[in-house]
């Protein structure tokens, strides 16, 4: 049990999500509009990835809840294998509020825009009255941390990490068979009602 989050980043990670941000970030905005670039997609999997990352690896209290969103950045952006420069950090309300709740809960940020600029360009600029989240930094910063934790999360010094990780993972699982198995059971009431 200890490494199903070792198999979980060697295995879903590896061959799906790591893929589909490298992919979604070579997407190039287009035109002077910057379409097509897939900034929002790229964006949403990127706040996804981070959130589940924070939660599995949250201290802070006994029973961190997976939907605290704010709780599990925050964890991330300040743990050693996270890697994730301090503005992360000292820009947190701006990261949760204005763009990870706007982009999830209604497609796009709150008052505020996204680009897609390089990796060395910063994560933030201003322009146009408007924060703008740099995806194509965040991506990158995101790809480094996911490497950080695959290259370190099996040595010894992190052993504690990695079986809570392991465990909250298993819940996660356990609980999302729970949900199925009531939707199913739900789906077969009503259609022997009919």
């Amino acid at each position: 049990m200890e490494d199903s989050i070792l198999n979980f980043i060697n295995g879903e990670m590896s061959k799906y999500i790591i893929p589909y941000i490298q992919r979604l970030n070579s997407l190039r905005p287009q035109g002077r509009e910057g379409t097509a670039g897939c900034t929002i997609p790229t964006a949403m999997l990127l706040f996804a990835t981070a959130d589940l990352f924070g939660y599995l690896i949250r201290n802070d209290c006994r029973n961190p809840k997976l939907d605290d969103t704010k709780a599990n950045l925050k964890a991330l952006f300040s743990h050693p294998l996270g890697n994730f420069p301090s503005e992360y950090a000292d820009r947190l309300n701006i990261l949760v509020y204005l763009f990870r709740h706007g982009l999830m809960h209604q497609v796009f940020p709150k008052m505020a825009g996204m680009q897609k600029k390089g990796p060395n360009s910063p994560l933030f600029s201003f322009f146009d009255d408007l924060d703008h989240l740099n995806v194509g930094r965040f991506s990158e910063d995101i790809l480094e941390m996911i490497s950080n934790f695959k290259k370190n999360l099996s040595k010894p010094e992190w052993a504690t990490l990695c079986d809570q990780m392991s465990k909250r993972l298993n819940k996660m699982a356990k609980n999302d068979f729970f949900e199925m198995s009531c939707k199913r059971k739900a789906y077969r009431d009503r259609d022997a009602h009919h």
